[in-house]
């Protein structure tokens, strides 16, 4: 297959993996719902128990995608944005702790700390990731200079800030709606609605998506890093085979969940 081709469709692939990466966030505005009271965060836990590990995966794909196919660019956004990264990593491990350990023991005060951790940590894990993807869209991650403080205050600028909201809250909305659609068919009642609405964001998640992505093509890391100058055609053909394997079989394994979800609530 030509090295042009390969480029193109991993490129498309990494978008893809992007968007499946923001429509997880779901799981993420569930932990930040949790915050409202015990009763409904125990709801809310419960709901998201069978698939939070899984939407999980999809942050590793993406980045195991982006080191496979275009390892300079892997290099460029782990080094220049080495204080978001670990900051996303921190906090997705308390908000994986928080998940596993809240119904560890029935006392208040317990299930109150790790709900509040939940909250805050899936808050700042959306709020990171979304001030990284801003920077990587708006060329900002490079030309940066000075010490550590003034690199954090120009990384977590007002525009990155921005984006990195908006997607704190677009995964807030999704949660919810998730919720609704749980406490629904709980209780018996019609969600088709809660579904549509839930559907429909979903879809607009995506052209956002699609649309940043075209717009940046053929960049990866624009200014400076695109499809052409760090990729391979041998890495690009191999990992292509090993995508074809291991995507299908996440995401059959995700729809099984949700379906399950569906029928037994």
């Amino acid at each position: 297959m030509e090295i042009e081709v390969l480029r193109d469709i991993w490129f498309a692939l990494l978008g893809a993996l992007l968007g499946a990466l923001l429509l997880g966030g779901l799981v993420f505005g569930a932990c930040m719902l949790a915050s409202r009271s015990k009763k409904f965060a125990d709801f809310a836990v419960k709901s998201i128990l069978p698939f939070w590990d899984a939407n999980q995966v999809w942050l590793i794909l993406a980045g195991g995608a982006l080191f496979a196919a275009f390892p300079q660019a892997y290099s460029a956004a782990l080094s220049n944005l080495y204080t978001p990264v670990m900051l996303l990593l921190a906090a997705l491990v308390v908000r994986v702790c928080a998940i596993e350990f809240y119904f560890a023991h029935d006392s208040s005060r317990w299930r109150n700390f790790w709900r509040f951790a939940a909250a805050v940590s899936a808050f700042l894990a959306m709020l990171i990731l979304g001030v990284a993807l801003g920077a990587i869209f708006t060329g900002g991650i490079f030309g940066r200079s000075g010490g550590f403080f003034s690199e954090f205050l120009a990384l977590f600028s007002p525009c990155n800030l921005i984006i990195g909201g908006a997607a704190a809250i677009f995964s807030l909305a999704q949660g919810a709606l998730f919720l609704e659609i749980a406490r629904r068919r709980e209780e018996g009642a019609d969600a088709s609605r809660a579904a549509f609405v839930l559907l429909a964001n979903s879809m607009a998640a995506l052209i956002i998506v699609a649309t940043f992505c075209a717009a940046a093509y053929p960049y990866i890391l624009p200014p400076q890093i695109d499809i052409s100058n760090s990729s391979s055609a041998l890495t690009l053909e191999i990992m292509l085979g090993v995508a074809g394997v291991g995507v299908p079989v996440v995401l059959a394994y995700t729809a099984y969940s949700y379906w399950l979800f569906l029928r037994k609530n």
